[in-house]
């Protein structure tokens, strides 16, 4: 006969369940608080931070890059004050701790609330770049054959069109690279900085020269990144817990920025364009359901390789199109593993730091 499952009227399961849920609730004195980390792409970044908060601050903290939180547990309310201090030590590690949905502190806001913010700015700054950045690229290719006083006045107009989608779509990863480059840390958001600094740099000087200008490249690249931030925020939830999962994304970042600024010195498109094709946050989206993370890490280093040895394959015309056809290669990446994105297995209970 099948034993009874009932002890005194209740189910030993739902009483099991009920003393595991009151075990992780931890120290019931203790005051909690969750900030999004927006943009981490490397553990080892996160346990740095987790390590700092408890040495320099006395705080209970644990991360989940996956998942792109941080929670902190203190003895009293965390106020203002504590969060400013929190996100001093944060910067030291290149991230901007996100803590709030509207511009005054509240400690009541919960990690959902916090998601789904960061979900809608994103999904804003995306759709305000696509607004600028639409005119400046069909500008960019009709001037050629439009233009009858020369290329400096329509340059100029999608100099300023592209400049401004940069500040207004992607103002969080030129901050996030700034303090990256400050720290001498390479993170994914330093990686998008470089390649929107130098196309952007070279692009205006040869505005300024009448020449024609290669602004289209920073264009690419504000929506290729706007674009893999929106689709992982909006798939954050499916994350947490997968911090076990995610590979080393920061050295190979760092060799296919070594090698597109390498192969710029010799061609200039062809090293921007192994920068568009790379995805930034490769990281976190090769966590999907299609192939094994590091699986997921191989066609973009393989397509950022074969941009840089077109050349030598390739007739001239047929590289013409290279830049295009990266930054179509980055966009379809990012939704195909975006639509998959999460863990294929349940989270362990060791995916936090």
């Amino acid at each position: 006969m099948r034993p009874s499952t009932r002890a005194d009227g209740w189910d030993r399961e739902a009483l099991l369940l009920a003393l595991l849920h009151c075990l992780d609730m931890g120290d019931p004195g203790l005051h909690r608080f969750t900030f999004m980390l927006d943009g981490v792409g490397d553990p080892r970044v996160a346990r740095d931070l987790t390590r700092d908060l408890h040495a320099q601050l006395g705080l209970v903290a644990r991360a989940d890059p996956a998942g792109m939180w941080l929670e902190i547990e203190s003895k009293t309310p965390v106020d203002e004050a504590m969060s400013d201090r929190v996100a001093e030590i944060a910067r030291r590690h290149a991230l901007e701790p996100r803590d709030r949905i509207s511009t005054s502190f509240v400690s009541g806001v919960t990690a959902e609330q916090l998601r789904a913010r960061l979900s809608h700015e994103w999904t804003s700054r995306w759709a305000t770049g696509l607004v600028f950045l639409l005119p400046a690229v069909v500008l960019h290719y009709l001037t050629p054959v439009l233009a009858q006083g020369g290329r400096l006045i329509p340059g100029m107009i999608e100099a300023s069109l592209v400049i401004w989608s940069l500040i207004a779509a992607c103002w969080p990863i030129v901050w996030q690279g700034l303090l990256a480059a400050r720290c001498r840390r390479f993170s994914p958001d330093l990686f998008t900085l470089t390649a929107l600094l130098i196309s952007l740099l070279a692009g205006v000087v040869q505005v300024v020269i009448a020449s024609e200008n290669v602004l289209h490249i920073t264009a690419y690249v504000v929506v290729a990144a706007t674009t893999q931030r929106m689709i992982l925020w909006r798939r954050a939830a499916r994350l947490q817990g997968s911090a076990h999962l995610m590979p080393p994304s920061s050295p190979l970042l760092a060799l296919v920025l070594l090698g597109g600024l390498v192969t710029a010195c010799f061609d200039f498109r062809g090293g921007m364009a192994m920068l568009v094709a790379m995805p930034a946050m490769i990281g976190l989206s090769s966590i999907n359901r299609l192939v094994h993370p590091i699986g997921a890490m191989i066609p973009p280093v393989l397509m950022s390789a074969l941009i840089g040895a077109a050349p030598l394959f390739l007739s001239e015309a047929q590289l013409a199109g290279r830049v295009e056809a990266a930054f179509a290669f980055n966009v379809l990446l990012s939704l195909v593993y975006g639509a998959a994105l999460g863990a294929r297995r349940p989270a362990s209970a060791a995916a936090t730091l």
